[in-house]
């Protein structure tokens, strides 16, 4: 028989963890969480006095004084609704000062909404002090982030192209190993971007490909947004094997299986843009055209189709073969009879261009 040692400090875990899985069965927790949503229909109703009254009393029969904390943020929320934000504010330094938070992402969020209370009470400045406090302080939790996409709309237009370049660059550098740090990277380099010069092109160029050295899909919301921009700036720059390359990384992350995964927006314009390289860039319109009706087999329920089909059919007269681009105008008559193209078609609509917009 196999024995097994715990150190004190283990045993006195799972004699919490156990106490807890024993609480939480109790009925009492049950009915003070049935409470909890009476004080929030309450205070979503606009009811504020019996809101805060509830959450007061609950504040006291709390079982977890983590609990017992948010009960007290909640009466702060009442008095933020009821226009006293004094008052909201007060209740959230209090409760900041008294220490009685369980951690640090619960401490993050008092500091953050103290901020937005504060910005709702009109106090811009120190509400932005505070936020800007959770962003250094907190990057790792909920709230950190959370600071940030509230006060950047705020500081792109308080501050120069440039200053907020120059923060974005230090935000960066103080929070690099923190979960946000792809935020800032992103930021800058999209700014870059969308300078189109010569040297802001350079400059979001080698940001975007550190991005990607560093992050994954799974690790970054922007990493779609990296790819795709990053796709465009090779074609600005007229380095088209690498915009494909590009693309088909994006599409690489995407499962034709996946629910209404060819209906994302830069999936379909990633299929498309990858055909028009082919039709245009690379003078083989054989291989658009192929690439155009693949989209078409392969994605069958796609709301996309009737596009796929009309610049197949361009891309077969681009190469010469008038019967294959009937047919496949053919085809888009009778699958889709409302579509757009068929008008553009009857009317001797201009062939489309390598400049010509995706539909």
């Amino acid at each position: 028989m196999m024995r097994v040692w715990l150190s004190k400090n283990a045993l006195l875990l799972l004699l919490i963890v156990i106490g807890l899985m024993s609480c939480a069965s109790k009925p009492e927790l049950l009915a003070w969480t049935d409470a909890v949503l009476v004080a929030e229909r309450k205070l979503q109703n606009g009811d504020f006095s019996a809101a805060l009254v509830d959450f007061e009393s609950l504040e006291q029969s709390a079982l977890f004084r983590s609990d017992a904390v948010e009960m007290s943020m909640r009466q702060a929320e009442v008095h933020r609704r009821a226009g006293e934000f004094h008052t909201a504010e007060r209740v959230l330094d209090s409760l900041e000062k008294s220490k009685r938070w369980v951690d640090r992402e619960q401490l993050a969020k008092i500091v953050y909404l103290r901020g937005r209370i504060l910005h709702d009470s009109g106090l811009t400045e120190q509400a932005q002090k505070y936020l800007m406090r959770v962003v250094n302080s907190f990057p790792k939790t909920a709230y950190g982030w959370r600071a940030w996409v509230f006060l950047k709309p705020q500081l792109e237009k308080q501050l120069t192209e440039d200053e907020f370049l120059a923060l974005c660059r230090k935000m960066f550098r103080r929070h690099r190993d923190s979960p946000i740090a792809d935020n800032f990277m992103y930021e800058a380099a999209h700014r870059y971007f969308q300078k189109n010069t010569k040297g802001g092109n350079q400059r979001a160029l080698e940001l975007y490909q550190l991005f990607l050295d560093t992050w994954i899909m799974e690790t970054s919301g922007f990493w779609d947004d990296v790819v795709w921009e990053l796709s465009l700036l090779y074609h600005r720059m007229h380095r088209y094997k690498e915009e494909e390359d590009a693309l088909q990384r994006l599409l690489a992350t995407r499962e034709p299986g996946w629910p209404s995964s060819s209906d994302l927006k830069t999936y379909k314009y990633a299929y498309m843009r990858i055909a028009k390289l082919h039709m245009f860039e690379f003078n083989s319109p054989k291989q658009a055209a192929k690439l155009f009706h693949a989209y078409e087999d392969e994605y069958p329920t796609s709301i996309f189709r009737d596009d796929m089909i009309w610049w197949e059919g361009h891309a077969w007269l681009r190469a010469g073969d008038t019967s294959k681009a009937k047919a496949a105008w053919a085809r888009l008559a009778k699958a889709y009879p409302e579509s757009k193209y068929l008008r553009r078609i009857r009317s001797n609509y201009p062939a489309p261009t390598a400049e010509t917009p995706i539909p």
